[in-house]
């Protein structure tokens, strides 16, 4: 039987952390994401994408992959060009962001089940981060990230890696002249939380029941696909996802994931 973790204290507030540099999270009562009507039109939404990105993920691959080795031969010749340098960085930037895309789409599509393995918390959060580095800095975000070093989950590695990256991209997407970004992970008795918030102009009343709807059209300029495919991921685990307008302003996104495929690790 897994040990039961210490529950975290109630609320969260972006910018005032509490006593031990935690940061405090909204967990308020969730609000019905849906009802049957709509529940029934995104399950069927889910499906007619997933038909359509089936017959085109491979293809897409096989492009990311001559992109990506190309890029790779270029950046070897122009090493010694800082400037030309700084630009193929951004095209670099860009092919790893259609791979992780394109990855989460093929992984929509076929709905395949996780291969668990047990994967530091901690250390998958830091990594998604240090990959997006360089569009923290052109953005002007300053992000922090509050993940005890001692919990681990039962995932699907690659999985919630995308799933992660995806709630990172959609949260910078809604702050391109600065911001703040909050990445949490807490433990309680049904399972974990791993929550990415931001503190851009947050998502209309219409728009927060519909956030992981299969390509809407929002104010922050995503398409819809990389909070779906985080959806897909948090399901597929056996939990959910959640969007909901933070008190001070910007939005959280939320994968919950039952305690079941956790656990806290002894340290």
């Amino acid at each position: 039987m897994n040990p039961k973790p210490s529950i975290q204290p109630a609320g969260r507030n972006l910018h005032t952390p509490t006593a031990q540099g935690q940061h405090l999270r909204l967990h308020q009562p969730h609000d019905s994401a849906a009802d049957g009507s709509d529940s029934l039109r995104l399950s069927t939404d889910r499906h007619e994408l997933a038909y359509v990105v089936g017959k085109i993920s491979c293809r897409l691959r096989q492009h990311v992959a001559s992109a990506t080795m190309h890029s790779g031969m270029l950046a070897r010749r122009l090493s010694a060009d800082s400037r030309n340098m700084a630009i193929l960085n951004e095209v670099l930037e860009s092919v790893k962001a259609l791979e992780s895309l394109v990855d989460g789409l093929a992984d929509y599509a076929a709905d395949s089940p996780p291969q668990f393995e047990a994967v530091p918390l901690k250390r998958l959060v830091d990594e998604v981060v240090e990959a997006m580095q360089d569009r923290l800095k052109k953005q002007k975000v300053e992000v922090e990230t509050s993940v005890p070093n001692t919990l681990t989950v039962d995932v699907d590695r690659r999985m919630l890696g995308a799933a992660i990256r995806n709630l990172t991209v959609s949260a910078l997407s809604s702050m391109p002249s600065g911001g703040q970004l909050v990445v949490t992970a807490v433990a309680s008795p049904g399972g974990i939380e791993i929550e990415v918030a931001d503190s851009g102009p947050g998502l209309s009343a219409a728009e927060v029941p519909k956030a992981f709807a299969p390509l809407r059209t929002s104010q922050t300029g995503t398409s819809g696909l990389e909070l779906a495919i985080a959806e897909h991921v948090a399901t597929a685990h056996g939990g959910q996802a959640t969007a909901r307008n933070c008190p001070e302003g910007g939005v959280a996104l939320t994968l919950h994931l039952p305690w079941r495929r956790s656990k806290e690790a002894v340290a």
